[in-house]
């Protein structure tokens, strides 16, 4: 069975928005099944700003947790008069009105330019019931996303982005060894014929060697070995398969991806790929395999 996991769920808001509340609702309700976290760079980076606060990384770091797309992002904007009216309920110990304010209307306008990204839940209303059941709604599905779900997800995301390329856009998916949704026949995509075949058997090529000894040491791999690799210069650059933990990790690497023409094949055939590794290697007892990847360029060609 496939698995999209969400790494971390990102609560995003002014101050007195209700994240703290909904936080507690929701692993109250979930007996705290996911990693609920209280603000992310994206806070940092608007207070930063706001509080003219020098940090020259800042924005790579909100970059690069916002493009792990096994995060969620929930935002929440309330109406400003709940947001008042919770303030002369409980104060704050350090904003007055006219400062939470001004943190509400910085928060209004990035919440307008990150709710238009497929991980970004927003969440408008006061009600923690209805916020809660929406969340649950939105992880559970997320986490049910098939391979082609996941090219759609990608798609959406980049086309999203003002230059239409997301660098370094990487995410990670698990399967319990099952890989119920392997299709052999992707390696008769047209045009790709030749590349994937080419890729796949000097992966297994390479694999099959180290473990007979066939290599610059004459020295015979077990499935702990860190030589299982196959590197190139075309779009599919890089894949490393490493045995640790109970798990079988494959890293892939793209340098180039067309997410809206190319990629949902990619993905396909590598995650094929993957089980021809699963199936090659003596890996008893593995608990999942672990597909990691990164696309240091995911675009969109006009």
């Amino acid at each position: 069975m496939l698995y999209f996991p969400c790494e971390s769920v990102f609560f995003e808001g002014p101050d007195c928005s209700g994240k703290t509340s909904l936080i507690g609702k929701v692993h109250d309700i979930t007996n705290y099944r996911w990693h609920l976290l209280d603000r992310s760079y994206i806070s940092r980076e608007l207070f930063a700003s706001m509080y003219n606060r020098k940090n020259p990384f800042i924005r790579s770091f909100s970059q690069k947790e916002f493009y792990n797309l096994n995060n969620k992002f929930v935002m929440l904007l309330p109406p400003w008069q709940e947001i008042k009216r919770r303030y002369d309920v409980r104060g704050d110990e350090i904003h007055n009105l006219s400062s939470l304010r001004k943190v509400y209307d910085m928060f209004d306008e990035e919440h307008r330019k990150k709710v238009i990204f497929p991980n970004v839940i927003e969440l408008i209303g006061s009600n923690i019931d209805v916020n809660a059941g929406i969340l649950l709604r939105e992880l559970e599905s997320m986490e049910s996303l098939t391979l082609r779900d996941i090219s759609e997800y990608i798609q959406k995301f980049v086309e999203k982005c003002h230059t239409k390329e997301a660098p370094g856009l990487n995410f990670t998916i698990y399967d319990d060894g099952a890989f119920l949704e392997d299709d052999p026949d992707v390696m008769f995509t047209k045009g790709e014929e030749a590349y994937y075949k080419s890729i796949k058997q000097e992966t297994l090529k390479k694999i099959s060697n180290e473990i007979l000894g066939i290599n610059e040491y004459n020295r015979k791999q077990d499935m702990f070995s860190r030589r299982f690799i196959h590197t190139n210069d075309s779009c599919i650059s890089f894949i490393h398969a490493m045995f640790r933990d109970g798990n079988l990790n494959i890293d892939f690497v793209l340098r180039s991806s067309d997410v809206k023409n190319t990629f949902h094949h990619d993905l396909k055939f590598l995650y094929h790929l993957s089980k021809c590794v699963y199936s090659s290697l003596p890996c008893d007892n593995i608990e999942f395999i672990k597909m990691r990847f990164t696309l240091n360029s995911a675009h969109i060609l006009d």
